[in-house]
């Protein structure tokens, strides 16, 4: 799911969000229990973002966490 023209990095977040709580993206051991979404999100952001500044400032991180990410996207987006 790519960002739309127009769309605000907030509604692109909330969409993806939406998608992946539909989607169930959980780990499948039952002892584990951990979500996948934030690290999807992350990525989806850096591949899909239409704004190379944003893809490469996330990447200049290690391993750039979701929260990272966003407030990279929304810094780029009040500018």
């Amino acid at each position: 799911m790519k960002m739309k023209p127009g769309q605000t990095y907030a509604e692109w977040i909330a969409d993806l969000r939406g998608f992946a709580e539909d989607c169930h993206y959980v780990c499948e051991n039952p002892k584990c229990g951990a979500t996948f979404v934030d690290s999807l999100i992350r990525d989806m952001i850096i591949l899909h973002t239409p704004h190379e500044k944003v893809r490469t400032t996330a990447l200049h991180y290690r391993n750039p966490s979701v929260d990272q990410v966003i407030s990279i996207a929304q810094s780029f987006e009040a500018s």
